[in-house]
């Protein structure tokens, strides 16, 4: 009965999580629209760029993996559980690194990470005590439930042999340096008003 219930909820998590990034791309880039939060598009965008840019890895790497034996082996994933491991393709590929899946999770995770960093040490006036407290919290918890969230999905995607160990650390690093460097553009570019995506510049009196 354990076994029972353990295994439901494990394919529970997969098929709701399979599609993960696309639905996080649709919900930003229509919700953005719809309540006017250029943030929120703008970060669908950047989930689309992550995704062109990795594919584009994919197949420069893939070529390259080729030409090594036993390359192919080590970074490459399963190609058969087509339905859970490759939610945008219909037909399995034949070479998987790095993830998309994980790239694109790591992004999105990465991107809210560095925001509340970063927008947690700004300066603001620490006299209105209830709002630079609030201000702190909001970091604090994002930042926590991001790191949780990303080491669960990535670890279910390990378990569910979607992606290899290798693969799946290499995808998180490259994931997390495209967030990194889309926040930093974006702050560059407007002055944080585009990358505060969870508004903590509104706590800042």
């Amino acid at each position: 009965m354990p076994t029972y219930l353990f295994q439901n909820i494990n394919d529970f998590f997969l098929n709701s999580l399979q599609n993960f990034p696309f639905t996080m791309f649709v919900c930003f880039a229509i919700f953005g629209v719809i309540f006017s939060q250029p943030t929120w598009s703008l970060l669908s965008a950047g989930l689309f760029l992550c995704y062109i840019l990795t594919a584009v890895l994919q197949l420069i790497l893939g070529k390259v993996a080729s030409l090594i034996p036993g390359m192919s082996e080590l970074v490459n994933t399963n190609t058969e559980n087509i339905s859970v491991c490759y939610p945008y393709s219909t037909t399995a590929k034949g070479f998987t690194f790095p993830s998309q899946w994980i790239t694109q999770t790591s992004f999105l995770f990465s991107f809210i990470i560095h925001n509340s960093v970063q927008l947690a040490g700004k300066a603001g006036n620490k006299n209105l005590f209830e709002a630079y407290q609030r201000r702190l919290s909001r970091t604090q918890i994002s930042i926590l439930a991001c790191i949780c969230l990303l080491l669960i999905f990535v670890g279910l995607r390990i378990q569910s042999e979607c992606d290899t160990p290798l693969n799946a650390i290499i995808s998180v690093l490259l994931g997390a340096g495209i967030g990194v460097a889309y926040w930093q553009i974006l702050d560059i570019c407007n002055t944080q008003l585009h990358s505060d995506i969870l508004g903590i510049t509104r706590n800042m009196a």
